[in-house]
């Protein structure tokens, strides 16, 4: 209260009436930063002439626990919300289009999302690691995402948005009706252990980093038809063990395992190697691990750069 009547108590009451909130157009992103008092916020919806939040607006306002967005909110911006460990609940108000990166990232206590009918288009990462929450809500008359199973996808469902990290699915099959899949989009998954790739164009070399710090992934199959695994694109699954590599799989991209040390059978059904940077595993798992191929190709892989 004590910042909003500083800054907006125009006939100097010591109070705010709702008229001065609505006729704030622009706040500062330093305003209310990494704030550890501020506990609720609902009055910000009495803002009704901001149209935009500025980039990290309340990110790590760690005791925030309610705020409720004003209506004609037409942009969050990157990292408002970043790390706001306390908030609960996220209601994207109807007439918001865009929403940015990591918006709402590391919202750890966030068990509820409704994405309002308005939302256009997101940049990467705006709900990850929302490690509580098990399905997102769409409003139905949205264009551009739907929710199925709750994963947030978009309208057409050939692009697989986010995974609500707190999903308490063991095992995830990507569907093959999915062509791509974001960044970060499956980041900080809490139960997920178990993930099959269906299909080339959701693990694309060098654009992959929808896999990134999946960390409670064991288990990691590609389906015959997989070509190749993207540079970076498991980077920090530090509970992975197994892969299992199909036959068509020919590309590893640099540092594809990167952080991955605990991987301890890599299972490859493709017959005749391919060299890949022996960068793409680390040290401890080159060390560790056990190479299942078949009997034909053993010494073939003993001789190719990646695998020997």
């Amino acid at each position: 209260k004590a910042i909003c009547v500083q800054n907006w108590d125009k006939d100097g009451d010591g109070e705010l009436s709702k008229d001065e909130a609505a006729a704030v157009t622009e706040m500062s992103n330093t305003l209310f930063q990494k704030n550890e008092d501020i506990t609720s916020f609902d009055e910000l919806q009495y803002f009704t002439g901001l149209t935009s939040l500025q980039y990290s607006s309340f990110e790590r306002c760690t005791h925030l626990a309610s705020v409720v967005l004003p209506a004609n909110l037409i942009t969050v911006g990157n990292d408002v919300f970043y790390g706001c460990s306390s908030l609960t609940s996220i209601i994207v108000p109807d007439n918001v289009v865009n929403v940015g990166a990591n918006t709402w990232n590391g919202c750890s206590n966030v068990t509820y999302v409704h994405v309002g009918k308005g939302l256009a288009s997101v940049n990467v990462n705006p709900f990850g690691e929302l490690t509580s929450l098990e399905d997102f809500e769409v409003d139905e008359a949205n264009m551009a995402f739907c929710a199925i199973d709750g994963i947030l996808m978009s309208k057409n469902g050939k692009k697989l948005v986010q995974y609500p990290a707190g999903k308490r699915n063991e095992n995830y099959v990507i569907p093959e009706a999915i062509e791509n899949v974001s960044g970060d989009a499956f980041r900080g998954c809490k139960y997920l252990k178990s993930l099959v790739i269906t299909k080339d164009s959701q693990v694309r070399p060098d654009e992959a980093n929808g896999y990134w710090y999946i960390y409670s992934l064991e288990e990691l199959t590609l389906q015959e038809g997989v070509e190749g695994i993207g540079s970076n694109a498991f980077m920090g699954c530090s509970s992975l063990k197994t892969i299992h590599i199909p036959t068509t799989l020919n590309y590893i991209g640099k540092r594809t395992f990167e952080c991955c040390n605990n991987i301890s059978s890599i299972i490859s059904e493709v017959v005749t190697p391919f060299a890949f940077e022996d960068d793409a595993f680390t040290d401890e798992v080159y060390n560790n691990t056990i190479v299942l191929v078949p009997d034909a190709s053993v010494t073939l892989y003993k001789n190719t750069a990646g695998w020997k």
